[in-house]
């Protein structure tokens, strides 16, 4: 895909209808059509902790969300007056898809924000918490009584930030072992494999620099050119603005923060992904 460096908040087109639900969880069971809806986007990247390590079950076990609502009674916002999961916002739709490098992935979670029947979770119950608060601050929020959110969530566990999500336009680097003395070729975006010998041919393996992000970003992009399969009553005819981006990493990298470092003062130099 055509990559632009100012492609931050792109559009496209959907639009929600109606949705579904029933007392004490926020939603209602009255259909709309409203054609000028327009959706924000904003896409969930990473590796593990954006997967989601959170457990939900377990209210006698400390550690599980379970625990911390029902018996320190902590994120009211989750629950019912009876103490149930509910709807955290009608407003804010929950997607989460995972797949591993450019094939096809599995559709995980597809509902209105909430825990109930997960088994964990990842930030985006945090996120799209507040995100639900924003849109419905209007003072603060330039969204309009006819915008909804859209939690994109693309990304799957043990994959590192130097290699399976190297973003495109990221270059490649040479580093000098102080043991060996050899000094290595680490792969550039699209490039295979991870490292080799300076001075030797390298041998590409199934899989290059950038893959999982490749895939990531693709598989996001397939729910975009679909939204009427992820927001009931959606039609051809809404428009959606990718609005943000949340990237969080996990224990992969934990020894890596040099290079991470290094990744990370050149990410403002590295295109974003275009979703026109």
């Amino acid at each position: 895909p055509q990559l632009q460096p100012s492609a931050a908040l792109e559009t496209g087109a959907v639009t929600p209808q109606g949705r579904s639900s029933k007392q004490n969880s926020c939603i209602t069971t009255e259909t709309t059509t409203l054609t000028t809806k327009k959706v924000k986007v904003f896409i969930l990247l990473g590796q593990s902790n954006m997967l989601g390590m959170g457990k939900v079950k377990g209210a006698d076990k400390d550690g599980t969300l379970e625990h911390a609502v029902k018996a320190k009674h902590r994120y009211p916002f989750l629950v019912d007056e009876e103490g149930n999961w509910k709807v955290v916002n009608n407003r804010v739709r929950n997607v989460f898809i995972c797949g591993s490098g450019t094939g096809s992935g599995r559709l995980h979670k597809n509902d209105w924000l909430n825990v109930d029947g997960t088994r964990r979770i990842g930030p985006e119950i945090g996120i799209g918490f507040e995100l639900g608060k924003w849109l419905n601050e209007s003072e603060s929020c330039p969204c309009g009584d006819k915008e909804d959110i859209l939690l994109l969530k693309s990304c799957i566990g043990n994959r590192s930030l130097g290699w399976d999500l190297l973003p495109p336009g990221s270059p490649s680097f040479e580093y000098t072992d102080e043991k060996t003395k050899k000094v290595w070729h680490y792969a550039g975006y699209k490039e295979s494999p991870n490292r080799w010998e300076v001075g030797t041919d390298p041998k590409p393996i199934g899989w290059y620099a950038g893959m999982q992000y490749d895939g990531d970003i693709s598989r996001c992009k397939d729910v975009l050119s679909n939204l009427p399969k992820y927001i009931p009553g959606a039609t051809t005819s809404t428009q959606y603005e990718v609005a943000g981006f949340f990237f969080w990493q996990g224990d992969k990298d934990r020894c890596m923060w040099p290079l991470l470092c290094i990744l990370l003062l050149k990410a403002s130099k590295v295109c974003l992904p275009s979703f026109s």
